[in-house]
């Protein structure tokens, strides 16, 4: 899903279609909803999906999507879908969660662990209509201007290949920086998975991220408690009082 909007502005190069209500559209068209049903200005479409395709790319926030755009009525609110295959909407994702410009074996490696997780999301869907969001709630996703040679390179030459654990694939859950040190699934996420288990990760801790601090004031402390119920006067010291297997304090 690419977002859900009051207002969602398609357009395409030199018209879109929307083959269930046989229109063609010209120029950049604004979608909108009422009552769970679709608008196009004050004109009832009279569906509540609607799925857009074109012979070029469609446009959505200044992005070009591959595939087709499928707009869905929720209430006044349109949601945004773009329907396109896993091999294709991977050529994005690789780029918008690591440098496009690093060691082709590291975009390889990108491209398998992008390509489980959404074959996890397909498997365990949190909706019936979409199967993935465009941003940190699964993974980074920006249309074609987020694709290059070397991505779809790395795509390519993995074609298929997901990790597995007793025959269906994982949920591979990944990160810029661990701090040295992974956590297990069940600290981490409070899903008891025996594939994600704590590992120690020199290389992170080579990284920018894999050392920082930060600094807080005595009131920003206390107003934070303050919000979760606990109402203090005076803070001498905060301590850890216990520690997890990858020795994060323990929540």
């Amino acid at each position: 899903a690419l977002g859900r909007t009051s207002e969602a502005r398609i357009s395409s190069q030199p018209s879109f279609r929307a083959a269930s209500v046989r229109r063609e559209y010209q120029g950049e068209v604004t979608f909108m909803a009422k009552e769970s049903r679709l608008l196009v200005g004050t004109d009832d479409i009279g569906s509540r999906e609607l799925e857009l395709t074109t012979d070029n790319f469609l446009h959505y926030k200044g992005r070009r999507y591959r595939g087709t755009l499928v707009l869905i009525a929720e209430k006044d609110q349109v949601v945004v879908v773009n329907r396109l295959p896993v091999e294709v909407y991977l050529y994005s994702v690789v780029w918008s969660e690591m440098p496009s410009s690093w060691p082709v074996e590291a975009l390889k490696a990108q491209a398998v662990a992008a390509r489980t997780y959404a074959a996890y999301a397909i498997a365990h869907p949190i909706r019936s209509d979409f199967d993935l969001f465009d941003d940190v709630r699964s993974q980074a996703y920006r249309g074609i201007e987020n694709e290059t040679a070397s991505t779809r390179k790395a795509v390519d030459a993995t074609a298929g290949e997901v990790l597995q654990y007793e025959g269906r694939p994982i949920l591979a859950y990944f990160s810029a920086n661990n701090g040295g040190r992974s956590d297990d699934s069940k600290g981490a996420f409070n899903q008891d998975l025996p594939y994600l288990q704590v590992q120690d990760d020199s290389f992170s801790l080579l990284q920018p991220l894999g050392h920082w601090e930060r600094h807080f004031s005595e009131e920003q402390i206390r107003n934070a408690l303050f919000e979760f119920g606990f109402h203090f006067g005076h803070i001498s010291g905060i301590s850890v009082a216990e520690r997890d297997k990858s020795r994060r304090a323990k929540m």
